[in-house]
């Protein structure tokens, strides 16, 4: 097992300020503002039994997600590339000096570059730890996309990138810790507009260290300088509600009390997973065992994108819940819950990629932990207890 945190190793350190616990609209790109967005990304949100608990969950409470934030120009920060520390919420300088193109475009001030550490995960879950290290990092993405919002800005979600060349430019080995995200963040709202050139496959041998999961990831990486250009997207119409607050307060509850679910939680809940578009892939699809929700017979239930409800698939009787519980792998969590949101990944929708079948895997399963962070989220509002299960 590797240690749960990085060492800084004589590295410049600089302290942040703490993290807002209110949004201030207009404030993202200052050093106050990305202070307040890496803590609700990755930030300890409470340590208890000797774990550092974040502000995303993470299987195992193992947490293999690494933030680098390349910066260009950020008022009161100095251009580079710097790794978030969460341990004492300040940033490590990784190299100084104004980030190339590849880090940060030149219509952006500022990018992060999410990583993972394989053995942080890999030790304990083996040849699973891509799955789950991917949908952990769409956890704690989907917090930064609407931590960036309320702030005033935006973040936005790059579907391609070279993986080796922006591991060169933070400095790490890929055989132990791997690129799998970047995201370019502005003063404002954006949208990403349709790449000059095709994404293409890398032609890279896998690390014999890390067997699957590295096999996985070398399938997955891309290869390439692949020019984004994004323009301005229209604000929302009306400002949705301050996010900061959930996110911090935000807890896997595993004990339940014995009340059913009313029918208009469960549809806000719905709401809240599927409303947004896609920000990855269009793959991952959404299914709801209903134990005890009131108006609902106790049954099994697809998702409708076409029709905008849910369909019912198969009916159960009062064994409903042993049954969800087996399949679970005997977990109690999963068979006291009133309800069971079961994400899954449409095959065919994936291998349609735009990036290839391997790219469209990693894009499917970082949404899933996206639309999992916004059941959390939205159920911290309505003052329900979620708990994701892997």
């Amino acid at each position: 097992r590797p240690p749960p945190f990085k060492t800084n190793a004589g590295a410049e350190v600089l302290a942040l300020p703490p993290a807002a616990t209110a949004a201030s609209p207009g404030t993202l790109l200052t050093l106050q503002g990305l202070a307040s967005l890496l803590w609700h990304t990755a930030g300890i949100s409470e340590v208890r039994g000797g774990i550092h608990f974040r502000t995303a969950p993470s299987s195992g409470a193992l947490f293999a997600s690494e933030f680098y934030l390349a910066a260009r120009a950020v008022p009161g920060l100095r251009a580079g590339v710097w790794r978030y520390q969460p341990l004492d919420h300040s940033l490590v300088l990784v190299r100084a000096g104004a980030p190339d193109a590849m880090l940060v475009p030149a219509d952006a001030p500022a990018a992060l570059i999410a990583t993972a550490v394989w053995r942080r995960s890999g030790h304990k879950y083996g040849d699973r730890c891509y799955r789950y290290v991917l949908a952990d990092l769409g956890h704690a993405l989907e917090n930064l996309c609407q931590a960036a919002a309320a702030l005033g800005g935006g973040a936005l979600l790059l579907p391609g990138f070279d993986e080796a060349a922006l591991a060169q430019r933070l400095r790490v080995d890929e055989a132990e810790e791997g690129v799998l995200a970047h995201v370019l963040l502005h003063a404002e709202p954006m949208r990403l507009l349709p790449p000059r050139q095709s994404l293409r496959a890398a032609a890279m041998a896998p690390s014999t260290l890390l067997g699957v999961t590295a096999a996985i990831h070398a399938a997955s990486s891309l290869r390439g300088d692949i020019a984004w250009a994004t323009t301005r997207a229209e604000p929302p119409a009306a400002a949705p509600p301050d996010p900061l607050p959930l996110i911090a307060a935000r807890r896997s509850r595993r004990r339940y009390v014995e009340r059913p679910l009313a029918a208009s939680a469960l549809g806000r809940l719905i709401d809240a997973m599927v409303g947004p578009p896609s920000r990855l892939s269009d793959a991952v699809r959404l299914h709801v065992i209903t134990h005890a929700v009131q108006g609902h017979a106790p049954a099994a239930w697809h998702w409708s994108e076409t029709a905008r409800q849910l369909v019912q698939a198969r009916a159960y009787g009062a064994d409903i819940r042993s049954r969800s519980r087996a399949a679970a792998l005997d977990q109690d969590v999963v068979g006291d819950a009133a309800a069971v949101f079961v994400l899954g990944i449409d095959r065919e929708r994936f291998a349609a990629d735009a990036a290839g079948a391997a790219r469209g895997y990693r894009h499917a399963f970082i949404e899933a932990g996206l639309m999992g962070e916004r059941l959390y989220l939205g159920a911290q509002a309505l003052g329900l207890g979620v708990c994701a299960v892997g």
